[in-house]
């Protein structure tokens, strides 16, 4: 951000509502690639390590780390 310039972190599928983690090492977010509903990923700032985190029968919207 710095530098004024942008990453791609991650793609395929709608990508959407991301938030960092408190640490700012992680990046969780909803996304479709898997399942059309939208299910809960994290992944690392760099954008490796991309983990799904649910496995839900409704859609996921609007998370929040939990402070």
């Amino acid at each position: 951000a710095e530098a004024g310039t942008s990453t791609i972190l991650i793609s395929g599928g709608a990508n959407r509502w991301p938030v960092w983690s408190p640490d700012g090492r992680h990046i969780a977010f909803v996304s479709d690639r898997d399942d059309a509903r939208g299910e809960l990923y994290v992944m690392r700032a760099d954008g490796s390590e991309v983990t799904r985190l649910t496995f839900n029968e409704l859609a996921e919207s609007m998370i929040d780390w939990g402070r």
